[in-house]
């Protein structure tokens, strides 16, 4: 089995293995307001990276002060963090992205050189690197393809279980069907108090907690690859 792989692509994954690379740290957030509220934190003394564990949305970065894999101009990154990160200095901090339904703040923390390789001398084993990836990649989402079949078409003969497993799976719709209410209840409020804000002594309207949501990765790597699917309703 193999992947069949253009000259452009080789060389682009040539770029990404040994082309300049861009660290930043990042915080995702649900709108411009929230952007406003962590720059003002920002200004008042607490670090970038502090501001990014108490409110990004992704709790994965979170966890590392928002801090994302190095990428080159050419990695799998979304367009406006790509530019952002390239066009700015060491400790710069981005205006508000949009990417996706979400917003963004980066701050370019590190530049790390390109590697002194000529492509010539090593673009049969970028060529080699890139199949073996790209047949991981296709086996994984044949993997995710089987998970989902079988999640559909599992039955099972003793009744009782078979109850047991449908529970299951309405309990789990139910807790996603709930968190999307939830998060949605949660922005419609905080339009209404950006829109009608009611006075309190000349306060503004409380903060209201931000909501987590399951981790979402950027890539870094030459090639994309998602998780494998998961059959366990729980997840």
């Amino acid at each position: 089995m193999s992947v069949q792989l253009s000259e452009d692509q080789v060389r682009a994954g040539f770029s990404q293995l040994y082309g300049e690379n861009r660290v930043v740290h990042d915080i995702e957030l649900t709108n411009v307001l929230e952007a406003a509220e962590a720059r003002r934190r920002i200004a008042g003394g607490k670090s970038f990276e502090k501001v990014a564990q108490e409110m990004s949305l992704d709790r994965q970065t979170a966890a590392v002060g928002g801090e994302l894999p190095p990428f080159t101009a050419q990695s799998n990154v979304p367009k406006a963090i790509k530019d952002a990160a390239f066009s700015m200095k060491i400790g710069d901090i981005s205006d508000p992205l949009a990417v996706g339904g979400a917003t963004h703040l980066v701050k370019l923390v590190n530049i790390i050189p390109p590697k002194i390789v000529k492509y010539e001398d090593v673009k049969d084993s970028v060529r080699e690197l890139l199949n073996e990836q790209g047949i991981q990649f296709a086996i994984k989402n044949y993997r995710n393809q089987l998970a989902e079949v079988a999640l559909q078409t599992m039955k099972i003969q003793d009744p009782v279980l078979n109850a047991q497993w449908k529970d299951r799976l309405e309990q789990q719709s139910a807790k996603i069907r709930d968190r999307d209410s939830a998060l949605k209840e949660l922005n419609r409020e905080r339009q209404n108090a950006t829109t009608n804000p009611t006075p309190t002594n000349g306060a503004g309207p409380a903060a209201q907690p931000l909501p987590e949501r399951p981790p979402a990765t950027m890539p870094g790597a030459v090639a994309p690859g998602g998780p494998a699917a998961s059959t366990n309703p729980d997840y």
